[in-house]
């Protein structure tokens, strides 16, 4: 709970804003427009004027919207003696947005400011979702990486730390019989001890070398566990010892 309310802390102290997200590609966008003759950016949920100063760098008339007063009293200080125009809920404001030549606006809070009002929001450029999207899927991705090096890393702890192979993943035939099965620990690891009786007609030697275990067989991991399996196969007078691990290394002859 600690660690929760540290990360609360922080987001309370620094909360996100998708102005200052995605100003890259919101200027990106804006400066092509005003190549092509754009001369009027809007921003619907301007907030206290972060993208708005940067818009005002870029078009000759910038406006600003921003529903919550509070806000929008800091972002009139902010810009007052510029040439950026800026109203609350802007009653009194005229836009003709069939004459201007629009350059941007921010397509979120447009949104969320339209259903407030009633109005109709400027539609999303197409350009805008897929980069939206990728975000997204970004983050997605990136927490998700971040779990499975959380659990690789515990998996890997845990090598040393008293884990063992299951007795199927040693890959012994479907006629071999495992006759006991023990976990012996010691200070580097623990190990599975599996005592096998072979298949009829073959020996505990030659059993060891059709697994390919002598004198060492390793197993590759999977994606849910990367560890590698280490098999070592100690013939007996009936039976086979096999003995396996996720901490020994490579045989060296």
């Amino acid at each position: 709970m600690g660690f929760l309310a540290a990360l609360g802390r922080v987001n309370a102290a620094h909360p996100w804003s998708h102005n200052d997200a995605y100003v890259r590609f919101v200027l990106r966008h804006a400066r092509a427009v005003r190549r092509h003759g754009g001369d009027t950016a809007v921003d619907v949920g301007c907030g206290t004027g972060n993208l708005l100063r940067r818009l005002s760098e870029v078009f000759p008339k910038t406006i600003g919207i921003e529903p919550d007063a509070d806000t929008a009293a800091i972002a009139e200080l902010r810009f007052r003696g510029s040439t950026v125009d800026l109203c609350n809920l802007c009653a009194n404001l005229a836009i003709d947005f069939e004459g201007a030549r629009l350059g941007n606006m921010s397509s979120a809070r447009a949104e969320q400011h339209a259903e407030r009002e009633g109005t109709q929001a400027p539609e999303r450029t197409a350009r805008g979702r897929p980069v939206m999207t990728a975000g997204l899927i970004f983050s997605v991705l990136a927490v998700l990486l971040l779990f499975y090096a959380a659990h690789v890393g515990l998996l890997f702890m845990g090598a040393t730390e008293g884990d063992t192979p299951a007795a199927t993943s040693v890959g012994l035939p479907d006629e071999a019989q495992i006759l006991s099965e023990e976990k012996s620990c010691s200070s580097g690891g623990c190990t599975l001890v599996l005592q096998v009786a072979p298949p009829h007609g073959q020996s505990p030697a030659e059993l060891a070398t059709a697994m390919g275990a002598t004198p060492q067989l390793q197993i590759s991991g999977n994606l849910l566990d990367p560890r590698t399996i280490s098999v070592r196969a100690v013939p007996r007078e009936d039976s086979l010892e096999l003995r396996a691990d996720y901490f020994s290394q490579t045989y060296v002859p």
